[in-house]
Order: C-alpha cells, then structure tokens, then sequence
C-alpha cells in the first residue's frame, strides 16, 4: 500500500480511495511517516456516526509509532452505500479481503462503538490478519 505522508487533521475531512470488493465500495483513508510502510499498520474502525474526522487525535498519536489506515464500510461512516443484508461477520470478512486486496501486513485493529465488535470479530475470524488487537 502507498501511504500519505502528509498528514493533518483537515485531511481527513477530504474525500476517500474507494476500495471496490464486488459490490461494496470501502472508503478508506491511510497515513504514514514512510510512503512504503511494512509495518503492522492500525486500522480505525468507527461507529454509525463517527466520520473519519473524529479520530483527528488518535491519528496524530499514533503516527510516531505506526502507519493507520481509516475504514468505513458500507454503511458505516462517511460510507452511504447502504449494505442492511451485511451482517457482522460479512463486515468482518470484508475488512479481510481489503486486506488481502491491498496486500497489507497483519493488521492491528482498533474499534470504537460497533466497531470495537467488528474489530473482535475480524480477529477471530481472520487470526491470520491480525497482528494483535
């Protein structure tokens, strides 16, 4: 994955890559002090409402030490692809093949709200993704 190294907290306000997997598009957003990164990178997985501007902080905090990478789903975020037949274990599998497709390292993630439970999930789904939790 190629990172932006520019970061600020008014770029996460900036439209999203887009990510298509079949049908879903995944928004996503990633930083880094290094444009190539092999480091385990933090993936963000946020709430209904949070938008990728409500980790401003977190992101500052946590780009000295590893590349992060902001995800919205569909129908979660800023993402407005509505998705109700995906369930939390298809949300899981599709923060896998976003993996897989953009050939990333195992992936630590964190989750706020809902997203704390898709980030469980990924990782007992998919151990082999995830470098801890």
């Amino acid at each position: 994955m190629r990172y932006r190294t520019d970061y600020s907290a008014a770029l996460l306000a900036s439209p999203p890559a887009i990510l298509a997997i079949g049908d879903w598009r995944l928004h996503y957003q990633a930083y880094s002090s290094r444009e190539q990164d092999a480091r385990a990178p933090v993936l963000l997985l946020g709430g209904a409402f949070q938008s990728f501007r409500s980790f401003a902080a977190e992101v500052d905090e946590l780009l000295a030490a590893h590349p992060v990478i902001l995800l919205d789903l569909p129908s979660q975020g800023g993402n407005l692809q509505l998705a109700p037949e995906l369930g939390l274990e298809q949300l899981a599998d599709l923060i896998a093949a976003f993996a897989e497709q953009l050939q990333l390292p195992p992936l630590m993630p964190i989750g706020l709200s809902y997203g704390s439970a898709l980030a469980a999930l990924f990782a007992a789904r998919h151990p082999q993704r995830c470098a801890r939790l």
